[in-house]
């Protein structure tokens, strides 16, 4: 029997802790994953967008109300943020429900349910408009439902096969989880021959919903959310890709490692305890399974779903890593799709009893097995995306690209851990999952300040045309343009989505699009379109065009933005580029609040921010607070920082001032850099910079 106060429980601290954690992010950071969700929900609530992608819509489904109730960015992201943490207290409520069926204890099941709750991959993914949460949610939901099936099977099987078609709406990894369901439904016919026909519809509806989504809504959309002429946005690779790729020996070690690095990392992740409560579950278990009365357990095709999608999500990472050539160390542990089917497996490993047996240590197995293919096969990135391996507590301590390190740091943990007594182990790896949380809102908060901190483009597109208008993107990439620079026109589809935001190309800008036209090439290539440019964001090198008769309506660009004088003669600033926008330029520093920081390095504080400017004389001064100078300077470069124009020594000019340069241009330059160069003994902190220039 279930209390509702005990659900209530959990339902209020899953919810409040998880909104608490998260509330300070202000909008989505991975742009290319979290805008093509945050698209698809801006389509399905009405917004006419040019967002087509290969990410399924499930989880925007669950967004579509806060597009609906608000009109503000600020508040849709807040209502998200919100989602995601109802969606895992809802979660983390079925997960306490189903435990109940395994343990007749409350508290070890209240317990068992928190501790899940603390893994730090669940904590920090709410912060995201990642499809984690609604695919967690649903999962646990469709365990719930095979447990209904033993009292009502035709209407718990029904709804089992809804609820894991809808997974595939929500991630492609639905496609193998269906396949764990088959397995589960055929347990559940051998348990209960009369349960076939209820079986067999749950199979059939399994396959009406993917078919029907991947036949024809995901058609329907991507065509609707393409404009024409273009291309929908794909990344996932072709069946028949995969498939050849897997006749290569080299491409069969590689899926083999990365199986052993996802389970390496769960164990490590939980020092061991999922190791060693699974092998408890099957040492319990498959004595009694041999039993075919035992199979009548309504508990058992609940285990065979669970496990076998856990199985199934980390062969199919694997396989599809390893046929993309994707080889950052993350990619060899990839833990962010199977941990949408961890959590009853962890809880479960949570409540097990340990076994005595000296057969309990083999899953670590594993781990030296990785360490081992990983160098015979040696092919290793050196970019650590730690969002996907938010629960490996090694990489907290020695954050750099070593994955043999962190399984040795990892294994040995493991090993200390399992000779503590059971309780002690438990809290050994609540405290881990605690040390990781910081550490991942940390890299969250880095992430978005350097990435995807938008600048005054929205608000002064709001300026020249109405919500509605269309807004056009220029679909040519351009020499020198970087991934980053790319994914900053992906931003603007969330926060302009009222807007008609498209790709158009420059010659059909004027014809068919009635507002600005967004695009990282120069206003010389463009002039012949009849755009004139009015701003260019600080920090990249997107500008903001418009027509002619634009220009006299607009009296001050934004923050963050460059105001272009409407000619190809150069740009002014109008007001300061801020620290958020000069923290995506910073090397030798740190963001700190509204300030950058030096940290005791040697090197460039930071540079940018690549100004288009004119011949003629210019000023520029650094705001902020100077403690020890150590021979700092300010260089005022261009031409990729190998002509110095001027440079300037770091002091105290009163008013805030740690700098002045007035500098003289005889030529006009395209690149125009601040460099604050310091050394290892400055002490400073820059708040903000100018750059004027004197008529």
């Amino acid at each position: 029997m279930v209390r509702k106060s005990d659900i209530a429980l959990v339902f209020a601290c899953v919810f409040g802790v998880y909104l608490a954690i998260n509330w300070s992010f202000a909008g989505p950071t991975y742009l290319q994953d979290e805008i093509g969700y945050l698209a698809n929900a801006s389509f399905l609530a009405g917004h006419p967008i040019d967002g087509s992608s290969s990410y399924h819509f499930g989880y925007s489904l669950f967004l579509v109300p806060a597009f609906w109730l608000f009109s503000t960015t600020a508040a849709i992201w807040k209502a998200i943020l919100v989602t995601n943490a109802l969606l895992f207290a809802a979660a983390f409520c079925v997960l306490f429900h189903i435990l109940r069926h395994f343990n007749e204890s409350r508290i070890a099941c209240l317990a068992a349910t928190l501790i899940t709750a603390t893994y730090p991959a669940y904590v920090t993914i709410a912060g995201y408009s990642y499809s984690s949460p609604g695919e967690i949610f649903v999962f646990l939901c469709a365990c719930a439902a095979l447990l209904w099936a033993a009292r009502r099977p035709l209407a718990g099987l029904s709804l089992f096969g809804l609820l894991v078609g809808f997974i595939f709406w929500v991630h492609p990894t639905g496609m193998v989880i269906a396949c764990a369901a088959g397995l589960a439904l055929a347990a559940a016919v051998i348990g209960e021959p009369r349960r076939a026909l209820p079986a067999i519809v749950s199979a059939a509806i399994i396959v009406a919903m993917v078919l029907l989504y991947d036949r024809v809504l995901e058609p329907a959309v991507m065509t609707a959310m393409t404009p024409e002429g273009f291309e929908p946005r794909s990344h996932y690779p072709e069946g028949r890709m995969v498939l050849s790729a897997l006749t290569s020996p080299s491409v069969i070690a590689s899926v083999v490692m990365r199986i052993l690095g996802q389970l390496g990392y769960l164990l490590i992740a939980t020092l061991g305890v999922a190791g060693l409560g699974l092998f408890a579950l099957q040492t319990y278990a498959l004595p009694r399974w041999k039993n075919r009365a035992h199979w009548r357990d309504a508990r058992a095709p609940v285990l065979i779903f669970a496990l076998a999608s856990l199985a199934a999500v980390v062969a199919i990472t694997a396989v599809f890593f390893a046929t993309v050539n994707s080889n950052g160390p993350h990619h060899l542990m990839y833990a962010r799709y199977t941990e949408t089917v961890f959590a009853l497996p962890l809880a479960l490993s949570v409540l097990a009893v340990p076994s005595r047996s000296p057969w309990r240590f083999w899953p670590l197995a594993v781990i030296p097995l990785f360490v081992l293919f990983f160098v015979l096969i040696d092919r290793v990135g050196t970019f650590t995306n730690a969002i996907n391996v938010a629960a490996l507590w090694p990489s907290v301590f020695y954050f750099r690209p070593y994955p043999a390190i962190w399984f040795a740091i990892g294994l040995a943990g493991c090993v200390a851990a399992l000779c503590l007594p059971r309780r002690i182990r438990l809290a050994a790896m609540v405290v881990v999952f605690a040390v990781c949380i910081p550490f991942q809102l940390k890299w969250h908060r880095t992430s978005f300040n350097i990435t995807s901190y938008p600048s005054g483009l929205p608000e002064l597109v709001a300026q020249i045309v109405p919500p509605g208008t269309c807004v056009g993107v220029d679909p040519m990439r351009v020499k020198g343009m970087t991934d980053r620079d790319k994914e900053r026109a992906n931003l603007y589809s969330f926060y302009l989505h009222r807007f008609d935001y498209r790709r158009v190309n420059a010659e059909n800008w004027a014809s068919t699009c009635d507002g600005p036209f967004l695009s990282f090439r120069q206003p010389a290539e463009l002039a012949s379109y009849g755009a004139v440019p009015l701003a260019r964001e600080v920090r990249s090198q997107l500008y903001v065009y418009v027509r002619p008769d634009t220009l006299g309506r607009i009296d001050a660009v934004p923050r963050s933005m460059l105001r272009v004088d409407g000619t190809v003669s150069g740009t002014r600033l109008v007001g300061d580029v801020p620290a958020s926008d000069i923290a995506a330029f910073v090397l030798a520093g740190r963001q700190e609040g509204e300030k950058i920081v030096t940290r005791g390095r040697k090197g460039v504080l930071f540079y940018g921010p690549f100004a288009q400017l004119p011949a003629g004389r210019l000023k520029v001064t650094i705001r902020g607070d100077v403690h020890e100078a150590g021979g700092a300077q300010v260089q005022i470069a261009s031409q990729g920082s190998a002509r110095i124009h001027k440079q300037v020594p770091v002091g105290d000019f009163g008013g805030g001032v740690i700098a002045i340069a007035d500098v003289v241009l005889d030529e006009p330059v395209t690149d125009l850099e601040v460099r604050l160069v310091v050394t290892a003994t400055s002490d400073l902190a820059v708040k903000s910079y100018r750059i004027e220039l004197d008529d």
